[in-house]
């Protein structure tokens, strides 16, 4: 590029800047030439303007736009800005309890999820006064016959309840809607998923105003070590259903009620009926409000905190005081040096790896669950035995429908209760690991004659921290003067806590999916609890508590480890301890690997340490925790200021590579976004399209320099001076954790870096591959600008 024609004195660019000065949000080229002409500059050409647009004193927007360079950034102290509303779900039923000691449960069937086409044809009720069950409703809406498919009908039991005729001969909804209001009164609703069931009721009775309570919800606080919610799995979980412990139970209260007598067909052809699900609900509600009134005081007092009328319901004194002192005040922590054996078992006595001992267990398991051989198993089971016998690889190839995993499992086992060694399994997903687990326990355990262990291992950051989660309670419930924590954000820290307290392993994947849908922050407090190296060390006071430890010490232990391909990959495995290794569908291994070696530099990983450090309301987040406790104040401003600076520009970017990627003539698909390889860097090969990104980048990238030496210089005075204050040092481990994932450590390279490197394609193309990638906003934006979702990456695929 040459000399620019104008300098930064010249009265065209001062006439320029006044223009834009008037147009702070920016103009594009052609309005800001007709503005000058008015003005009495006429012999101004538009590529005058673009020229002197590459002025310091000016910048380039997205779409073309020139804007004053700084004109739109907020001073350092100034109130944070307005920002687009987080994404929220439907309102927690939880915060205003109504008086529940008389409530109606209902449920309904549907033929369909979608509201607009979809209808109820079945709607239950039954009345609860003072925990009894004291009456039951039960009302028909026709449907069109030709909605249900044969899954539903078989799995609503259509034959056997005689359904068609019941349907066929049935009111409107709207007569149903209407009975069931005579029947409920004024009373709260209590429902299961209530928030969908509600919605059908009132399309056909928009007025309906009774008081909602999602059991779901409550559910999520009472069971958070379920793997499932859904009520069927509840019941089973809870004996409630035909041949369960508490089977006679729910016989008694359907004799009590009249249900099945006044449909006149046997109670188990009931499940999964709208009746039977409030008679199951019945049950399961009593257990939960038992479970949860069973709490220990810091909980208590936590609930009470969120609602006061959860609270009452609960049985939490009023005068409750918050814990603030330490996490074993909140929740029960288990201990694992004590669970966990320290080394590996003997091998078993008198048991031999060969094709003999293995089709023994074989038989074994077959007879135990009832199960035919299968040509197929039996053959993939020998040459598996063979491979390990002979200290062999092997690569086999099975049919779908083969029973692979237990072709696999069984010789596994063998080998490693018999010589004492230990065997890994990577699987293509974490998914899949969780498969191997109940089949482990649920059907080899059972069926053999000896004992062994297993363990599941995943990548670090699957597993919650518990000085995060004590951290973040701080943060959440004893917050700093000023601070207002959202309802639902409170509501799913308590779920983390009580997930914590109840699920031994502490895995992340297993966080309800439902509630993370219900409470988006759920989603953002779970990424901000997982656990990190940044913050993981023997020396943390929740070390013998850590269930990231836990896991790592399980599989020292184990005859069996299970991992993914990603962890397998990525690992530093100790010598030798990959010697007997089994990849199930290896096939997914290339795709695991590209995967696991792919670098991101994107705009939610920047958001996201930007709303740690301060949270776009600007009242919460670890700089403003640090106020309290540092000297270094000016610091902390700088820092302030470039988080909002920050915020502003990573938001602007997918805007600057969105237009780059147009002048290079790529399109855009309405619900995938766009991808573009970059084979060599675009400063060189297209300089005058990428300028504008590239200044954009430098800008974001100096920002991050100029917060990383604040945050240095934040949490060295503050470990300095208040090395044994629990919660200032909450907030320096908070600081060095984003200061390293901006940064970059010498073991991996930081979003500042990254944000440098992956443009500038300075590798071989055959061992690393970069690429730009923006995502749509929403579904149905067409090619509006698509920045949430935009991303540079650079992956290393395998190379022959």
């Amino acid at each position: 590029m040459g000399e620019n024609r104008f300098s930064p004195d010249s009265p065209l660019v001062h006439a320029l800047k006044e223009v834009l000065r008037e147009h702070p949000d920016g103009l594009k080229v052609p309005e800001a030439r007709r503005l000058l002409l008015r003005a009495g500059y006429p012999g101004v050409l538009e590529r005058d303007i673009e020229e002197m647009a590459r002025l310091p004193d000016f910048r380039r927007l997205p779409g073309g736009l020139v804007a004053l360079q700084g004109a739109d950034e907020p001073e350092e102290e100034a109130p944070e800005e307005a920002e687009e509303p987080a994404e929220k779900g439907p309102p927690s039923t939880l915060r205003d309890l109504p008086d529940l000691r008389a409530y109606v449960l209902f449920d309904v069937e549907t033929n369909g999820l979608d509201l607009e086409t979809a209808d109820f044809f079945q709607l239950s009720a039954i009345k609860v006064v003072e925990g009894r069950a004291v009456a039951a409703f039960d009302r028909y809406a026709r449907v069109p016959p030709e909605t249900f498919t044969q899954a539903q009908r078989l799995r609503l039991h259509f034959n056997e309840l005689g359904l068609d005729a019941k349907i066929a001969r049935a009111g409107t909804q709207a007569e149903a809607v209407a009975a069931f209001r005579d029947f409920a009164g004024s009373l709260p609703l209590v429902a299961h998923n209530g928030t969908f069931d509600l919605a059908f009721l009132r399309k056909h009775a928009p007025d309906l105003a009774n008081p909602l309570v999602d059991t779901l919800e409550l559910f999520c606080l009472a069971f958070p070590a379920e793997r499932s919610h859904r009520l069927d799995r509840l019941a089973q979980r809870f004996g409630l259903t035909e041949g369960g412990p508490r089977w006679g139970e729910v016989l008694a209260l359907d004799s009590a009620l009249g249900i099945s007598a006044g449909l006149g067909v046997p109670p188990r052809d009931l499940f999964h009926s709208a009746i039977f699900d409030c008679l199951v609900l019945h049950f399961l509600m009593a257990e939960a409000l038992a479970v949860l009134r069973r709490l220990g005081p810091g909980l208590k007092a936590c609930l009470r905190a969120l609602s006061p009328t959860l609270g009452d319901l609960l049985g939490a004194p009023e005068e409750m005081s918050l814990p603030s002192e330490n996490l074993a005040e909140l929740i029960a922590l288990r201990a694992w040096r004590d669970q966990v054996p320290s080394e590996r078992s003997a091998p078993e006595p008198g048991l031999r790896l060969d094709e003999e001992t293995v089709g023994r267990a074989y038989e074994k398991v077959l007879g135990y669950h009832a199960w035919k051989p299968r040509r197929s198993q039996q053959e993939m089971l020998h040459h598996v035995v063979r491979a390990f016998a002979h200290g062999k690889t092997a690569m086999i190839e099975a049919p779908t429908g083969t029973g692979k995993t237990l072709a696999y499992l069984l010789p596994a086992l063998v080998l490693a209760r018999a010589r004492g060694a230990q065997v890994v399994i990577s699987t293509s997903t974490k998914g899949l690991q969780d498969q191997l687990v109940r089949d482990l326990e649920e059907r080899i355990r059972p069926a053999l004659p000896f004992a062994f262990r297993f363990a599941v291992l995943k990548g670090q950051a699957n597993y919650l921290c518990l000085t995060k989660l004590w951290d973040l309670y701080l943060e959440t419930f004893v917050p700093e003067a000023g601070a207002e924590v959202p309802f639902e954000e409170r509501l799913a820290l308590l779920y983390l806590l009580r997930y914590a307290e109840e699920r031994p392993d502490g895995d992340l994947e297993s966080v309800s999916f439902w509630l993370q849908e219900r409470l988006p922050a759920l989603r953002t407090l779970k990424a901000r609890v997982a656990s990190e190296r940044g913050t993981c060390s023997s020396n943390c006071q929740h070390y013998p508590f850590c269930f990231h430890a836990r896991a790592k010490a399980s599989s020292d232990a184990a005859d069996l480890v299970l991992v993914n391909h990603a962890l397998l990959l990525t690992r530093q495995w100790a010598e030798g301890r990959l010697g007997f290794l089994v990849l199930d569908e290896a096939h997914h291994l290339e795709d695991a690997a590209t995967s696991a070696l792919t670098l991101e530099a994107s705009r939610g990983t920047l958001e996201g340490l930007l709303a740690r450090l301060l949270h776009p309301d600007g009242t919460r987040g670890a700089l403003v925790r640090a106020r309290r406790w540092t000297r270094e104040g000016q610091a902390v401003q700088q820092a302030m200021g470039a988080v909002r600076r920050l915020r502003k520009q990573v938001a602007q970017f997918g805007g600057y590579l969105r237009d780059f990627l147009v002048r290079q003539g790529v399109r855009f698909h309405p619900r995938y976004g766009a991808a573009w390889r970059m084979r060599t860097a675009p400063r060189r090969t297209h300089a005058i399209a990428w300028e504008p990104a590239e200044r954009a980048l430098q800008e974001m990238v100096g920002e991050l320099a100029t917060l990383t030496k604040a945050l240095e210089r934040i949490a060295a005075d503050l470990a300095e001076h208040h090395p044994h204050v629990d919660r200032a040092m909450a907030v320096v481990r908070e600081l060095e954790a984003v200061r390293e994932q901006v940064a970059g450590t010498p073991e991996a390279p930081g979003q500042a870096e990254l944000l440098q490197a992956i443009p500038q394609v300075r590798h071989d193309p055959t061992v690393w591959v970069h690429w730009i990638e923006l995502a749509v906003l929403g579904q149905g934006k067409g090619e509006g600008i698509p920045p949430r979702g935009s991303r540079g990456r650079s992956n290393k695929p395998l190379s022959g």
